[in-house]
């Protein structure tokens, strides 16, 4: 298992450092997963058997794609290993996302192995109809999706990217962000660098025009609760969309 891992997470930085040449923003992606292990915490409890999302992953890696043949292949290699988690489980959250996103960690601190410095990366499953609202957080992001089509929208007032297998989205710190898939699963690699301890902040709008936002945080058993609410100051939406 160690060892499929392993060459899952060099498959993938091998990957994002060949796209670095053109995007230095991958760099400190490919760096931070080609350090290799270090410290692992107990793993968080597995999505129950019953989870509705559990339906799709059959169908989505029997069907992955890309143009990185290794990494396509590593992928397929540590299908059996993986340990999936709801990525939604506390008070409050809508039923869609609670229900419709499933979680795998490779490397870092909940993962198959570890991986030194502050990020983690995995796989990201989310199943048809489901819209991820728009949400903020500290760490930065990659998405590199191998099945389905996704909308990621950066910004609450742009034009949804799309991501297909071979393509991806970069986040950048306290971007806010939405994704949202239509008829069919979508299969996503991500990889977080930066803090990975503070909240993720979902945020709605006032009915007045504005913003606001909840922290959710997660708790020692890996369910996420929904903590304080507070308005979206201009400062803040200022900085999470990029100005």
């Amino acid at each position: 298992m160690r060892g499929r891992a392993a060459e899952a997470i060099a498959a993938i930085a091998e990957e994002l450092g060949a796209r670095a040449t053109g995007d230095a923003a991958l760099a400190s992606f490919s760096d931070l997963l080609s350090q290799g292990t270090g410290a692992r915490n107990a793993p968080l409890p597995e999505a129950p058997p019953d989870h509705p999302a559990r339906a799709h992953l059959r169908p989505a890696f029997a069907a992955l794609s890309g143009p990185a043949p290794r990494l396509i292949a590593a992928i397929e290699a540590i299908a059996g290993d993986l340990r999936w988690r709801q990525v939604f489980d506390g008070t409050g959250a809508p039923p869609t996302v609670a229900e419709g996103m499933l979680a795998a960690q490779i490397a870092g601190p909940v993962g198959l192995i570890g991986a030194n410095g502050d990020g983690c990366a995995g796989l990201f499953l989310i199943a048809p109809g489901v819209h991820y609202p728009f949400h903020t957080h500290e760490a930065t992001e990659i998405y590199y999706c191998v099945h389905g089509r996704l909308l990621l929208q950066y910004g609450t007032q742009s034009k949804p990217m799309e991501l297909t297998p071979g393509l991806y989205g970069h986040t950048p710190s306290n971007r806010v962000h939405s994704l949202t898939t239509e008829a069919e699963p979508v299969l996503l690699i991500y990889a977080w660098t930066g803090p990975l301890d503070r909240p993720n902040w979902i945020w709605d709008t006032d009915g007045q025009g504005g913003w606001t936002r909840a922290n959710w945080s997660r708790r020692d058993d890996g369910s996420w609760v929904k903590q304080a609410e507070e308005p979206v100051t201009a400062a803040l939406l200022a900085e999470a969309e990029g100005n």
